[in-house]
């Protein structure tokens, strides 16, 4: 086998049938031998099987092995909403020197869940310094519905947000003739949608009027989300009372007006991050969270943002799952998303040695190659003690998983959830690998 094909997992499996799968509880996992773990170090290590992520606030652990030979795996990590909460510490996430902020047109997206706490609730703002007064945005809502400044300059639509329930919005504005226009979900559908675990479109503009002709917004400012900034960049001046509270999942920025159709078209759907005109698409992980940082998915910028007053603890309402592939000293994060609660068929390869023939990390969920993006070493997890480990899953699903040596095909191990005569998970390759469990970790039936 060469290297070129080293890297390609299998694109296709059969779907799960009603036969044997494994739940693994909270915090249960099941782990090999140590002083076995030279059998599992390999090159190049594939690892598929079928995977029913569990809405947990944990990072999963699918499958891991670390010993003085190499490294490899997969970890699924949560992706949700985070709780702002009134009070101290003051909740943000700022990014500092912002790089490439639209000067003349944009489109700002955010879906929140707002609380009733302040007469003004700053959603986001945009600060920078300057001699001729202030410069920059702000988006609040107010007594008089949803405002937008720019540049000091304000609109009030007189449209309220929906207090206490998730909604997906969206605002434009272009410098050339002012044109502003708000979008926002008719509440009851998008209630109903939710749900049913799906998304509803946008219809025409809620709201459209002129604001700022001919303003330019300067780059290199302060993005806050969640706070007013009473000077660009500095949380100590935060203007008090005005504080986003509720709860917010995303916000999305781009450097061009999108219409109603391209906004539909990107709703309901995980961006990759090369998307044109894509300046900022901010979100929170666990993995982020435990780092202080705000994930930004936008492949063309940096733009990272930092957080205050948010922890792991604030972690809400996770519905999705970033795989991180691990392979020796290099960690590659997948740019589409598991779905939790939906079995999906997950197939890795990757680098398992610093020796031997070299082997690209690639993913494919349900048949579909995944494209992956580095993670710094900084903010990758930490490297564990030597192990070979199956979780801790968050009662999670697993269902057929195989780990091959990709050099040569052969299978290393696979689980399908049954017991040796003294209770170890049974490893079905032959290959003796069977694995002490801790905690509570079961063979069902899949429906």
């Amino acid at each position: 086998m060469t290297a070129s094909i080293l890297g390609k997992p299998p694109l296709s499996a059969p779907p799960p049938e009603a036969g044997p799968a494994v739940r693994l509880g909270i915090d249960a996992s099941a782990e090999a031998d140590v002083l076995r773990l030279d059998r599992l170090a390999v090159s190049a290590a594939g690892i598929d099987g079928w995977v029913r992520p569990n809405i947990r606030l944990t990072v999963a652990e699918l499958l891991s092995y670390r010993s003085a030979w190499g490294r490899y795996g997969l970890s699924l990590d949560p992706i949700g909403g985070v709780a702002f909460a009134p009070g101290k510490p003051r909740p943000w996430v700022m990014v500092q020197g912002f790089a490439g902020f639209p000067a003349t047109e944009f489109t700002i997206e955010a879906v929140l869940c707002p609380y009733r706490e302040h007469s003004r609730l700053s959603i986001l703002s945009y600060a920078a310094a300057s001699a001729d007064g202030p410069q920059g945005l702000l988006l609040q809502e107010r007594a008089e519905g949803l405002v937008l400044a720019i540049n000091g300059h304000e609109i009030a639509t007189g449209l309220h947000l929906d207090y206490h329930q998730w909604q997906h919005i969206a605002l434009t504005w272009r410098s050339s003739d002012g044109r502003f226009e708000f979008y926002k979900e008719d509440g009851v559908a998008a209630v109903v949608a939710m749900v049913e675990g799906r998304s509803v479109d946008f219809g025409p503009p809620a709201f459209t009027g002129t604001l700022a002709v001919g303003e330019r917004l300067p780059d290199g400012g302060c993005l806050v989300v969640g706070q007013e900034q009473g000077r660009p960049g500095m949380p100590a001046a935060f203007v008090p009372g005005t504080g986003f509270v509720g709860g917010l999942r995303t916000v999305r920025l781009w450097d061009r007006v999108l219409d109603r159709s391209a906004l539909n078209r990107f709703k309901a759907a995980w961006l990759d991050g090369d998307e044109p005109g894509l300046a900022g698409c901010w979100c929170f992980t666990r993995r982020g969270l435990e780092i202080g940082e705000c994930l930004n998915a936008c492949s063309a910028t940096v733009n990272v943002g930092l957080i205050g007053g948010l922890t792991p603890a604030s972690l809400r309402d996770v519905n999705l799952y970033r795989p991180l592939v691990i392979g020796v000293d290099r960690t590659m994060a997948g740019r589409r998303p598991l779905a939790a609660s939906v079995w999906q068929y997950v197939a890795v390869s990757c680098r398992g040695r610093m020796d031997g023939v070299p082997a690209e990390p690639a993913l494919a969920v349900d048949g579909r190659p995944v494209p992956l993006r580095p993670v710094a070493a900084e903010d990758a997890p930490p490297p564990l003690p030597p192990h070979f480990r199956i979780g801790p899953m968050s009662g999670s699903l697993l269902a057929d998983l195989r780990l091959r040596n990709l050099e040569d095909g052969a299978l290393l191990a696979h689980y399908v959830g049954d017991r040796t005569g003294d209770g170890r998970l049974h490893d079905r390759s032959e290959r003796g690998m069977h694995l002490s469990v801790a905690g509570d970790i079961r063979q069902e039936a899949l429906a």
